[in-house]
């Protein structure tokens, strides 16, 4: 049999990890695995024969789909898709904020239907609502329901918390399946960075209508130089009310000010990994990072492949952070289904690797950050193959979780 050709081959914590990029499944190899994995690469064909391995290395390289004949190449894909630009707040950091933002009307449900049917096409199967604000249009339940007629496996709104009503979430229950609110603060008494002032009691009461009404909810927080201390006390916050939790790395350009202030340096990342690597165990996803231990190859962030974003207008980009002239790849309401897909194949985004990254191609992570956050570079550098700037982060988070490996396998 011949390995895929996303299989890769390389070391970490001193360990030989066989990587497969499309699924992001790793395995461990033992010396004799190892040497007959090598010279598959060394030879050039990956071609080997399993009739020596174990049956339980067998099952992981099926079960990863490390093998051409097993890897059909029709990935499953996830999206955004943001049905308003209206809101009734100005948050610093927002990825869709434009000159349109509460001046540019909704998409009537008939065009979000026709969109959803093409998300669905493309092979979508984890669907996040957002905005502006999602829950300012009445017909958000509608929404949610056809994408869940259509086949779409998950879907999560995501809100400010601030528009919730009783009524739009009893029409939610039994369709959605998550709603994500953002916090900006683990208390009363927090400092409100991004929102301006805190609202923190508001939050909190609409974490716990949503739950009241059987619906899964989530705490989203944004972390910025000024509150990476504050991430026990999120996890706290978190347990204390029966959510999920996950934590967004601010991530935008230094326009004033006060954003470039919240943009963490290099020491602030560092003690962010540290932070991160002092809470794993927990059933969190943070900043990029699984906290739960386990690694995943990445040979790219995901955007314009994996991931992908539709505006307000219906139309297609890469990534919900990168949303900008110049980086469209289609127009669903317009483009047919075949020339969306021959668009997102042609598209620059499609051939962008870590291999393709500045500074990356040497870098003995680089299989496990995937290069990092391609929109975090367009901000920092004006070139979505830059290095990211928050880099120092996944140096030092994966170093430490090597690590906390080897003396684990010890």
């Amino acid at each position: 049999m011949k390995f895929s050709d996303s299989v890769v081959m390389f070391d970490y914590a001193k360990f030989p990890i066989l990587g497969n990029l499309a699924t992001g499944a790793v395995i461990g190899l033992d010396s004799a695995e190892e040497r007959v994995c090598r010279d598959a690469f060394e030879a050039g064909s990956k071609e080997l024969s399993t009739d020596d391995f174990s049956p339980e290395f067998c099952s992981a390289l099926s079960e990863g789909k490390f093998f051409r004949e097993e890897h059909d190449g029709n990935l499953s894909r996830s999206a955004y898709l943001h049905v308003t630009q209206r809101c009734n707040l100005n948050c610093v950091g927002c990825y869709s904020v434009n000159s349109k933002r509460n001046a540019s009307p909704d998409l009537p449900l008939a065009d979000i239907e026709v969109i959803l049917t093409k998300l669905k096409g493309l092979n979508v199967d984890s669907l996040v609502i957002s905005g502006g604000e999602p829950f300012l249009r009445k017909d958000l339940p509608d929404i949610v329901s056809f994408a869940k007629t259509k086949g779409i496996r998950s879907v999560s709104v995501i809100t400010n918390g601030t528009s919730i009503k009783r009524e739009i979430l009893q029409r939610l229950s039994g369709a959605v399946d998550r709603i994500a609110v953002s916090f900006d603060g683990s208390s009363s008494s927090s400092e409100s960075y991004i929102r301006g002032y805190q609202r923190f009691a508001d939050l909190k009461k609409s974490i716990l209508a949503i739950e009241e009404e059987g619906i899964n909810a989530h705490i989203i927080a944004t972390i910025h130089a000024f509150n990476i201390q504050d991430i026990p006390s999120y996890f706290e916050l978190a347990r204390s009310l029966n959510v999920g939790i996950n934590f967004s790395l601010l991530s935008c350009t230094a326009d004033d000010k006060h954003s470039k202030r919240l943009i963490p340096d290099d020491n602030a990342l560092e003690r962010l990994a540290e932070i991160l690597i002092e809470n794993a165990g927990q059933n969190a996803f943070s900043c990029g990072f699984n906290l739960n231990g386990s690694i995943s190859a990445r040979g790219w962030c995901g955007a314009g492949r994996t991931c992908l974003s539709v505006s307000h207008e219906g139309l297609l980009y890469p990534c919900h952070m990168l949303q900008f002239d110049g980086y469209t790849i289609a127009n669903l309401l317009k483009d047919g289904l075949a020339d969306v897909e021959e668009k997102i194949d042609n598209s620059p985004f499609s051939t962008l690797d870590v291999e393709s990254i500045s500074g990356c191609s040497n870098c003995g992570m680089k299989y496990l950050c995937g290069g990092g956050c391609r929109a975090r570079s367009l901000y920092a550098y004006g070139d979505v193959r830059s290095c990211d700037p928050y880099c120092a982060l996944a140096k030092k988070f994966y170093g430490l979780l090597g690590d906390l490996l080897r003396r684990f396998y010890a």
